[in-house]
């Protein structure tokens, strides 16, 4: 969103923000205040056909796994985001490697393409790969969006009961890393002493009270937000071109 404003500010257009939560709530908002453009934000498309007003005027989702909806889309390259972990820690010179997570990617969970690229990288140079994943790990509706601490409990006591137990973990999102270093711990297991992590996404409330810091990848959320701008500004004059999916390339931090 920091992305979206300073890029609004940039260009001299105005931002107005309305939370919808359905099509017929971004209906509504769209009657009250025409504009240019719409920039949807959001993880998952309401149910049903998205609204005619999305086919005519300029529109852009950002991050998310929209299906029905037929706009531009700009968010992060998550395949690259996999291969960049796995590329590291294989560097780095580990070969028994896991993952935690929610599930491998699909057209409805473009995160988890992190994992599915992840997973690649490390069995195409010959690893070992141990996939900690629950569809149930992240509890998403309209009063939450956290880890849930029993399902995380019992993938990390998966991953401690190994013998070998991994020496390297990928951690899906940074919301996790919290309760995944808490959870290490209570199994002896120190995180960058006894088992190398690597976190993705760099949001700071959740990466401030780790200690050793991992190693992060961050998704470039800014630039990603800039962009959103930009191709929204440029559909304006382009009504006609075919919609386009485009991917912000991740970087890696290091601590």
């Amino acid at each position: 969103l920091d992305g979206i404003e300073k890029a609004c500010v940039a260009n001299n257009t105005n931002l107005i923000i309305k939370q919808a939560t359905n099509w017929d709530a971004l209906n509504h908002s769209l009657d009250n205040n025409k504009g240019y453009g719409v920039i949807l934000f959001g993880s998952d498309e309401p149910t049903g056909a998205p609204p005619e007003v999305l086919r005519k005027a300029p529109a852009v989702w950002v991050m998310g796994s929209p299906e029905r909806f037929r706009g531009d889309h700009v968010q992060p390259d998550h395949s690259r985001i996999g291969l960049i972990a796995a590329d590291y820690l294989l560097t780095a010179g580990h070969r028994h490697i896991a993952y935690l997570g929610s599930s491998e990617g699909n057209p409805r969970f473009h995160v988890g393409f992190r994992a599915s690229a992840f997973k690649w990288a490390v069995l195409h140079a010959g690893g070992q790969v141990e996939m900690l994943t629950s569809s149930n790990l992240i509890i998403a509706d309209s009063e939450h969006n956290s880890p849930d601490e029993a399902v995380a409990a019992e993938l990390i006591a998966r991953l401690a009961a190994q013998k070998p137990r991994p020496t390297a973990l990928m951690i899906e999102a940074d919301m996790l890393a919290p309760i995944t270093y808490r959870l290490l711990q209570t199994h002896a297991i120190a995180p960058q002493r006894d088992i190398a992590v690597i976190t993705c996404n760099n949001e700071q409330p959740y990466l401030l009270s780790l200690n050793p810091r991992p190693i992060v990848i961050d998704l470039q959320a800014m630039s990603i937000g800039q962009r959103a701008v930009d191709q929204l500004l440029w559909r304006r004059n382009h009504m006609q071109d075919p919609a386009m999916r485009i991917m912000i390339e991740p970087s890696l931090l290091l601590p």
